[in-house]
Protein backbone atom coordinates (compact mmCIF):
# COMPACT_ATOMS: atom_id res chain seq x y z
CA UNK A 1 0.00 0.00 0.00
CA UNK A 2 1.04 3.35 -1.22
CA UNK A 3 2.00 5.82 1.76
CA UNK A 4 -0.34 8.84 1.88
CA UNK A 5 1.41 12.20 1.49
CA UNK A 6 -0.03 14.83 3.36
CA UNK A 7 -0.11 18.85 1.98
CA UNK A 8 -1.66 19.94 5.34
CA UNK A 9 -3.14 18.00 7.79
CA UNK A 10 -6.52 18.80 9.34
CA UNK A 11 -6.26 20.07 12.98
CA UNK A 12 -8.04 16.76 14.35
CA UNK A 13 -5.99 14.61 12.76
CA UNK A 14 -2.79 16.42 13.89
CA UNK A 15 -4.06 16.08 18.07
CA UNK A 16 -4.83 12.45 17.14
CA UNK A 17 -1.61 11.55 15.41
CA UNK A 18 0.16 13.01 18.45
CA UNK A 19 -1.68 11.53 21.28
CA UNK A 20 -1.20 8.40 19.29
CA UNK A 21 2.47 8.80 19.29
CA UNK A 22 2.48 9.77 23.08
CA UNK A 23 0.45 6.79 23.73
CA UNK A 24 2.97 4.04 22.61
CA UNK A 25 6.25 5.92 23.22
CA UNK A 26 5.99 7.76 26.19
CA UNK A 27 5.37 7.12 30.39
CA UNK A 28 6.22 8.80 33.56
CA UNK A 29 9.98 7.34 33.01
CA UNK A 30 10.42 8.14 29.22
CA UNK A 31 8.80 11.67 28.27
CA UNK A 32 9.45 13.18 24.98
CA UNK A 33 10.68 16.22 23.51
CA UNK A 34 9.54 18.34 20.55
CA UNK A 35 12.90 17.32 18.74
CA UNK A 36 12.71 13.40 19.42
CA UNK A 37 9.07 13.43 17.97
CA UNK A 38 10.36 15.29 14.50
CA UNK A 39 12.84 12.72 13.66
CA UNK A 40 10.36 10.39 14.02
CA UNK A 41 8.23 9.15 10.47
CA UNK A 42 5.69 8.13 12.67
CA UNK A 43 4.57 11.81 13.60
CA UNK A 44 6.99 14.20 12.28
CA UNK A 45 4.63 15.16 9.43
CA UNK A 46 1.74 16.27 11.57
CA UNK A 47 3.69 18.13 14.16
CA UNK A 48 3.80 21.78 11.98
CA UNK A 49 6.03 24.49 12.90
CA UNK A 50 6.80 25.29 16.22
CA UNK A 51 3.67 27.75 17.14
CA UNK A 52 1.32 24.70 15.46
CA UNK A 53 3.01 22.25 17.51
CA UNK A 54 2.77 24.35 20.82
CA UNK A 55 -0.93 24.96 20.76
CA UNK A 56 -2.13 21.24 19.85
CA UNK A 57 -0.06 20.29 23.19
CA UNK A 58 -1.46 23.52 24.85
CA UNK A 59 -4.48 22.59 23.78
CA UNK A 60 -5.03 18.77 24.29
CA UNK A 61 -3.58 19.46 27.91
CA UNK A 62 -6.22 21.21 28.83
CA UNK A 63 -9.16 19.10 26.84
CA UNK A 64 -7.68 15.97 28.53
CA UNK A 65 -6.73 16.79 32.27
CA UNK A 66 -10.26 18.81 32.71
CA UNK A 67 -13.57 18.17 32.99
CA UNK A 68 -16.93 20.35 33.62
CA UNK A 69 -15.25 21.42 36.94
CA UNK A 70 -12.20 22.89 35.95
CA UNK A 71 -8.77 20.66 35.79
CA UNK A 72 -8.34 17.95 37.63
CA UNK A 73 -5.78 16.58 39.89
CA UNK A 74 -2.47 15.87 38.32
CA UNK A 75 -3.21 12.14 39.11
CA UNK A 76 -5.68 11.78 36.69
CA UNK A 77 -4.20 14.12 33.70
CA UNK A 78 -3.80 12.48 30.72
CA UNK A 79 -1.04 14.76 29.06
CA UNK A 80 1.57 16.36 31.07
CA UNK A 81 4.38 18.57 30.63
CA UNK A 82 6.42 20.68 33.07
CA UNK A 83 4.83 24.25 32.37
CA UNK A 84 1.46 22.87 32.32
CA UNK A 85 2.43 21.40 36.21
CA UNK A 86 3.45 24.83 36.54
CA UNK A 87 0.31 26.41 36.67
CA UNK A 88 -1.62 23.97 36.64
CA UNK A 89 -1.08 21.20 39.20
CA UNK A 90 -1.52 20.54 42.85
CA UNK A 91 1.69 22.98 43.99
CA UNK A 92 0.99 25.83 41.59
CA UNK A 93 1.55 29.20 42.35
CA UNK A 94 -2.35 30.89 43.96
CA UNK A 95 -2.84 34.58 41.62
CA UNK A 96 -2.76 37.12 43.95
CA UNK A 97 -5.72 39.31 44.87
CA UNK A 98 -5.92 41.67 42.27
CA UNK A 99 -5.58 38.52 39.91
CA UNK A 100 -8.24 36.80 41.44
CA UNK A 101 -10.86 39.67 40.91
CA UNK A 102 -10.87 38.70 37.48
CA UNK A 103 -9.89 35.23 37.23
CA UNK A 104 -11.59 34.36 33.73
CA UNK A 105 -9.48 37.69 32.21
CA UNK A 106 -6.26 36.53 33.89
CA UNK A 107 -6.35 32.02 32.87
CA UNK A 108 -7.20 34.17 29.19
CA UNK A 109 -4.55 36.60 28.82
CA UNK A 110 -2.40 33.20 30.40
CA UNK A 111 -3.64 30.44 27.55
CA UNK A 112 -2.47 33.09 24.72
CA UNK A 113 1.04 33.07 25.28
CA UNK A 114 3.34 30.26 24.71
CA UNK A 115 4.41 27.33 27.18
CA UNK A 116 7.55 25.51 26.65
CA UNK A 117 6.66 21.74 25.97
CA UNK A 118 9.43 19.80 27.65
CA UNK A 119 8.86 16.49 29.54
CA UNK A 120 6.11 15.69 27.41
CA UNK A 121 4.68 12.31 28.27
CA UNK A 122 0.95 10.30 28.63
CA UNK A 123 -0.10 9.16 31.49
CA UNK A 124 -1.04 5.73 31.22
CA UNK A 125 -4.54 4.51 32.35
CA UNK A 126 -2.73 1.29 33.92
CA UNK A 127 0.70 0.65 35.31
CA UNK A 128 2.86 -1.78 34.57
CA UNK A 129 2.18 -3.83 37.56
CA UNK A 130 -1.52 -3.74 36.99
CA UNK A 131 -0.98 -4.76 33.40
CA UNK A 132 0.97 -7.54 34.72
CA UNK A 133 -2.51 -8.36 37.45
CA UNK A 134 -4.59 -8.43 34.54
CA UNK A 135 -2.50 -10.79 32.39
CA UNK A 136 -2.26 -13.43 35.29
CA UNK A 137 -6.07 -12.61 35.79
CA UNK A 138 -6.21 -13.74 32.03
CA UNK A 139 -3.67 -16.91 32.36
CA UNK A 140 -5.85 -18.16 35.36
CA UNK A 141 -9.27 -18.06 34.87
CA UNK A 142 -11.13 -21.06 33.53
CA UNK A 143 -13.69 -18.98 31.01
CA UNK A 144 -10.97 -18.95 28.42
CA UNK A 145 -8.88 -21.42 26.18
CA UNK A 146 -5.27 -20.81 25.76
CA UNK A 147 -5.97 -19.31 22.07
CA UNK A 148 -8.47 -16.95 23.34
CA UNK A 149 -6.45 -15.95 26.43
CA UNK A 150 -3.28 -15.51 24.11
CA UNK A 151 -5.32 -13.11 22.02
CA UNK A 152 -6.78 -11.24 25.03
CA UNK A 153 -3.41 -10.56 26.27
CA UNK A 154 -2.00 -9.33 22.96
CA UNK A 155 -4.80 -6.82 22.77
CA UNK A 156 -3.84 -5.76 25.99
CA UNK A 157 -0.24 -5.39 25.19
CA UNK A 158 -1.17 -3.49 22.27
CA UNK A 159 -3.42 -1.04 23.60
CA UNK A 160 -2.65 -0.61 27.59
CA UNK A 161 1.24 -0.43 26.99
CA UNK A 162 4.33 1.43 25.62
CA UNK A 163 7.21 -0.17 23.78
CA UNK A 164 9.08 0.19 27.10
CA UNK A 165 6.64 -2.69 28.54
CA UNK A 166 8.60 -5.94 29.20
CA UNK A 167 6.15 -8.19 27.53
CA UNK A 168 6.05 -11.72 28.76
CA UNK A 169 6.55 -14.94 26.90
CA UNK A 170 4.64 -15.20 23.15
CA UNK A 171 3.74 -19.06 23.23
CA UNK A 172 1.94 -19.58 26.84
CA UNK A 173 0.17 -22.29 27.09
CA UNK A 174 -2.46 -22.53 30.06
CA UNK A 175 -1.83 -25.44 32.52
CA UNK A 176 -3.64 -28.26 31.33
CA UNK A 177 -6.41 -29.87 33.71
CA UNK A 178 -9.25 -32.04 33.24
CA UNK A 179 -11.73 -30.12 31.21
CA UNK A 180 -14.94 -30.97 33.37
CA UNK A 181 -16.16 -27.70 33.23
CA UNK A 182 -18.64 -26.27 29.75
CA UNK A 183 -16.31 -22.97 29.31
CA UNK A 184 -19.98 -20.99 27.62
CA UNK A 185 -21.92 -22.76 30.20
CA UNK A 186 -19.62 -21.48 32.92
CA UNK A 187 -20.00 -17.95 31.49
CA UNK A 188 -23.39 -17.68 31.70
CA UNK A 189 -24.43 -18.72 34.71
CA UNK A 190 -21.47 -16.13 36.24
CA UNK A 191 -23.12 -13.71 33.94
CA UNK A 192 -26.77 -14.51 35.61
CA UNK A 193 -25.58 -14.62 38.99
CA UNK A 194 -23.49 -11.24 39.07
CA UNK A 195 -27.08 -9.50 37.28
CA UNK A 196 -28.73 -11.14 40.44
CA UNK A 197 -26.18 -9.63 42.99
CA UNK A 198 -26.77 -5.92 41.32
CA UNK A 199 -30.58 -6.57 41.14
CA UNK A 200 -30.91 -7.38 44.61
CA UNK A 201 -32.79 -10.84 43.90
CA UNK A 202 -33.10 -14.21 44.44
CA UNK A 203 -31.64 -17.07 42.24
CA UNK A 204 -32.81 -20.51 41.86
CA UNK A 205 -30.52 -23.32 40.76
CA UNK A 206 -30.32 -27.38 40.56
CA UNK A 207 -27.15 -28.03 42.00
CA UNK A 208 -25.23 -30.74 40.67
CA UNK A 209 -22.42 -33.33 41.07
CA UNK A 210 -19.75 -35.40 39.33
CA UNK A 211 -20.45 -38.77 39.38
CA UNK A 212 -17.72 -41.39 39.05
CA UNK A 213 -17.77 -41.15 34.91
CA UNK A 214 -16.91 -37.31 35.50
CA UNK A 215 -20.73 -36.41 34.38
CA UNK A 216 -22.64 -33.41 36.51
CA UNK A 217 -25.97 -34.85 37.90
CA UNK A 218 -28.51 -33.30 40.17
CA UNK A 219 -28.07 -34.46 43.75
CA UNK A 220 -31.47 -34.05 44.62
CA UNK A 221 -34.61 -33.58 43.14
CA UNK A 222 -35.38 -29.94 44.41
CA UNK A 223 -34.15 -26.40 43.12
CA UNK A 224 -32.72 -24.64 45.86
CA UNK A 225 -33.34 -20.89 46.07
CA UNK A 226 -30.62 -18.23 47.58
CA UNK A 227 -30.15 -14.39 48.29
CA UNK A 228 -26.64 -14.45 46.14
CA UNK A 229 -23.64 -11.58 48.20
CA UNK A 230 -20.43 -12.44 46.28
CA UNK A 231 -19.00 -14.51 43.33
CA UNK A 232 -15.19 -15.55 44.72
CA UNK A 233 -12.40 -16.67 42.38
CA UNK A 234 -9.86 -19.05 44.02
CA UNK A 235 -7.29 -20.99 41.87
CA UNK A 236 -9.47 -21.04 38.91
CA UNK A 237 -12.59 -21.91 40.43
CA UNK A 238 -15.62 -20.16 41.27
CA UNK A 239 -17.83 -19.83 44.50
CA UNK A 240 -20.95 -18.59 45.32
CA UNK A 241 -21.47 -16.97 48.91
CA UNK A 242 -25.29 -16.74 49.34
CA UNK A 243 -27.96 -17.02 51.81
CA UNK A 244 -30.11 -19.65 51.86
CA UNK A 245 -33.36 -19.63 53.57
CA UNK A 246 -34.70 -22.88 55.41
CA UNK A 247 -37.71 -23.48 57.03
CA UNK A 248 -37.59 -25.49 59.83
CA UNK A 249 -40.60 -26.40 62.16
CA UNK A 250 -42.72 -23.39 60.27
CA UNK A 251 -39.87 -21.16 61.23
CA UNK A 252 -37.49 -19.50 58.62
CA UNK A 253 -33.65 -19.94 59.35
CA UNK A 254 -30.96 -17.50 57.36
CA UNK A 255 -27.96 -19.81 56.81
CA UNK A 256 -24.95 -18.39 55.10
CA UNK A 257 -23.52 -20.93 52.31
CA UNK A 258 -20.87 -21.47 49.83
Amino acid sequence: MAKRKLNRAARFERMFKIWEYLKNNTDREHPTTQAEMRKSTEVAEFIGDKETFNRLIKDMARAMNSDEFGYKQEKDWKIYFHDFQKYYGDDAEAYDEETESDSDEAYDAFDDQTMHIDGLYYNRTFSYDEINSIIEGILSTKTLDTRSAQHLIEKVEQNLTTKFYQKGPKQICKVMEPELVDREQLRINLLTIQKAIDHHVQVSFRFNGYTDQKRLEPIRDKKDTVSPYYIVASSGRYYLLACKELVLKDKTVKNMSI
